[in-house]
């Protein structure tokens, strides 16, 4: 009898784990974690960005106070725009990242905070990757940078930046690295 209940006890025990394997696997897939990665050639790109540069280290106080401010002024409607980072590549790893972050300008925009600044790009020719999922399941910089460098081998363009925008109305968002 006390063998049947020790067998017992791990069937029990192996459901469960498989019961959570099995959940957490649909919550990925719901979430968009298992969605392709394509990278395209999306010919000429022009964007105009409003924002402020970071230095320093991903994550930390001050890093989070920017994405903040700039966040803050979209939904306040100070700026018309998709939340915008622009990852520039890293020189020096102890100095941490360079990244501008701000809103890419949609729309006539006449006015906008006077302590951002204004980057505009034109391209004639750029690569871009846009998935619908979400953040817990995205990959990072440096994955897409592998991907984009990997899809273009003519020339070196891990120099570029890449140019993340993220939808405010869903879990969309676009990677783009304009090419010289």
């Amino acid at each position: 009898m006390a063998n049947k209940i020790v067998i017992l006890k791990y069937v029990y025990y192996g459901i469960t784990i498989v019961s959570l394997v099995v959940i957490a696997i649909s919550i990925k897939y719901l979430l968009g974690g298992y969605e392709p990665l394509k990278v395209e050639s999306i010919g000429p790109s022009e964007f105009t960005v409003a924002g402020s540069m970071f230095e320093g280290k991903e994550n930390s106080t001050a890093h989070q106070e920017s994405i903040a401010t700039i966040q803050n002024y979209i939904e306040a409607g100070k700026l018309k725009g998709e939340f915008t980072v622009i990852h520039y590549p890293q020189a020096d790893a102890q100095a941490g990242y360079q990244q501008f972050i701000g809103a890419v300008l949609t729309g006539n925009v006449f006015t906008f905070p006077s302590s951002l600044q204004i980057k505009e790009y034109e391209t004639p020719d750029a690569l871009g990757l846009e998935v619908e999922m979400h953040p817990l399941f995205r990959p990072s910089v440096d994955e897409i940078k592998k991907l984009m460098v990997d899809f273009y081998p003519n020339e070196d363009i891990s120099a570029n930046p890449i140019v993340e925008i993220n939808k405010s109305d869903s879990h969309k968002v676009g990677w783009y690295m304009p090419l010289p």
